[in-house]
C-alpha cells in the first residue's frame, strides 16, 4: 500500500506554518495577511532549492484555494448591487484594460521590442486577478456599492482580458474564431449570472435542502461546493478562468440567501454556510494559494540571479500599474463612483492566471526568457503592493472623513 509523499506533507506543513505566522504578524500592523503568505512562499522557494524539498502537491491545493476564495467572495457580494453596477463595472474594467495595454505597449515599443511582442505582453499584463481583489475586499471591505463595483469590474476585466488573450494566441484572428469565442463567453454569462439565480429561487431546490434535515449547513455546503466546482469546470471549458465560475456560483447562492422570508430560516442557513467555509479558507487554502504565488516569484528570482533585467522590470511595473490606475479611476470618477481612487488601487493585483498565461506565451516562443522573467516579477510585485497600497488609501479616506 502506497503512502502519501512525505516530502509533500513536510513542504505543505512548513508553508502553512510560515504563512500563518507571518500573516498574523503583519495583520497586527494593518497589513494584509496575504503579504506575509507571499513572503512565506519566497522562503519556501529557497528551502525547496537548497534542501531538496518537494512542492508537487502545492499547486493543486493552491488552485482549490483560488476557486474557494472566489466562491466565498461571490457569497459576500450583494447580488442586487452587482446587477445594478454591472454596466458601470464593465466600463471601469474596459478603461483599466485599455489604459494598461496602451502604456505597456508604448513602453515596450520604446525599449525596442516588436509590435507583435509588445501587443501580446500588453494584453497579458492588462488583466486584474479577481482572487487578489477578492482577498483585499475580504480583509478590509469598502462601502457595499464600492465593493460591488470593484468586484464586478474585476469580474468583467478577467473576461475582457481572457477574450483578447485567446484571440491573440489563437494564431488566426478569423471572423469565425472571434464569433465562436464571443458566443461561448455570452452563453456562460447568460447561464451563470442571469438564469442560475432564477432557477435556484424558482425551483426551491435549496429550500428543500435546508428544510429536510437537521444538518442544514452540511447539505447546503455539499451542494454549494459541487456547484462551485461545476461552474468552474464550465468556465474553463468556455475558455475563461475557472475562478470566474466559482465566483458566479457564490453570486447565485448569495442571491438565494438574500431573499427575505418570515422566519428568516433561509438567511440563517446562508450565514451558517459562510461560517463553515471562511475558517477553512483563511487557515488552510488561502495561505497555500498565496504561498504558491511566493514560490513562483522566488523561483523566478533564483533563476535570474546575475542577469536580472532591472530596467525592463521597472518599465513594465510602472506602465502596468499606472495604466490600470488611470483607466479604472478616471472611468469610475466619470461615472460618479464614491471612491474612484480606491477602485483604481484595488484593481492593481495580478495573480495565478497571469503566471499561467505568461508561461504559455513563453513556451510558445512569443517572448524571450529575459522578458518572461521581467513579466513574472512585475506581476508578482503587484501581488504584494496592492494590499499595502489599498490599506494606505483606505486609512487616508477614513481619516479624511
Amino acid at each position: 500500500m502506497s503512502s502519501f509523499p512525505a516530502l509533500d506533507i513536510v513542504s505543505i506543513l512548513i508553508l502553512l506554518l510560515l504563512g500563518r505566522l507571518l500573516g498574523l504578524a503583519l495583520s497586527r500592523w494593518g497589513i494584509s495577511s496575504s503579504v506575509g503568505e507571499i513572503v512565506a512562499g519566497l522562503v519556501m522557494a529557497v528551502l525547496i532549492r537548497c534542501m531538496g524539498l518537494s512542492g508537487e502537491g502545492i499547486p493543486t491545493l493552491a488552485s482549490i484555494g483560488a476557486i474557494m476564495l472566489m466562491f466565498l467572495s461571490g457569497l459576500y457580494t450583494d447580488y442586487r448591487d452587482f446587477r445594478e453596477n454591472l454596466g458601470k463595472s464593465t466600463a471601469v474594467a474596459a478603461g483599466g484594460v485599455a489604459g494598461t495595454m496602451a502604456l505597456v505597449y508604448l513602453a515596450l515599443k520604446g525599449l525596442g521590442f516588436s509590435s507583435t511582442t509588445s501587443l501580446i505582453v500588453a494584453i497579458v499584463l492588462s488583466n486584474t486577478a479577481v482572487e487578489v481583489t477578492a482577498k483585499v475586499m475580504l480583509d478590509d471591505p469598502p462601502a457595499p456599492k464600492t465593493k460591488a463595483l470593484i468586484m464586478g469590474a474585476a469580474f468583467a476585466d478577467d473576461i475582457l482580458a481572457l477574450f483578447m488573450i485567446a484571440l491573440a494566441t489563437s494564431g488566426a484572428l478569423s471572423r469565425e474564431v472571434i464569433l465562436w469565442s464571443s458566443v461561448k463567453v455570452s452563453l456562460f454569462l447568460l447561464i451563470s449570472i442571469f438564469l442560475l439565480p432564477r432557477i435556484l429561487s424558482a425551483g426551491r431546490l435549496l429550500d428543500r435542502l435546508y428544510r429536510s434535515s437537521e444538518r442544514v449547513e452540511l447539505r447546503l455546503l455539499t451542494f454549494s461546493v459541487l456547484l462551485a466546482l461545476a461552474l468552474s469546470l464550465l468556465a474553463a471549458e468556455m475558455g475563461l478562468n475557472a475562478a470566474i465560475g466559482a465566483y458566479t456560483a457564490g453570486l447565485a447562492i448569495a442571491s438565494w440567501g438574500s431573499k427575505v422570508e418570515p422566519l428568516l430560516r433561509r438567511r440563517a442557513a446562508f450565514v451558517g454556510l459562510v461560517d463553515m467555509i471562511e475558517p477553512i479558507l483563511r487557515v488552510l487554502l488561502t495561505p497555500l494559494f498565496f504561498g504558491y504565488i511566493g514560490i513562483l516569484m522566488g523561483e523566478g528570482l533564483l533563476e535570474g540571479i546575475g542577469s536580472f533585467p532591472v530596467a525592463l522590470t521597472l518599465a513594465l511595473l510602472a506602465s502596468m500599474m499606472l495604466g490600470k490606475f488611470i483607466g479604472c479611476a478616471s472611468v469610475s470618477a466619470a461615472l460618479g463612483a464614491e471612491e474612484p481612487i480606491t477602485v483604481g488601487v484595488a484593481m492593481q493585483g495580478r495573480g495565478m492566471l497571469e503566471y499561467v498565461i505568461i508561461m504559455v506565451v513563453a513556451t510558445s516562443g512569443l517572448v524571450d526568457p529575459t522578458l518572461f522573467l521581467a513579466m513574472t516579477v512585475a506581476s508578482m510585485v503587484t501581488m504584494i503592493s496592492t494590499p499595502l497600497l489599498y490599506r494606505v488609501v483606505r486609512r487616508g479616506g477614513e481619516e479624511a472623513s
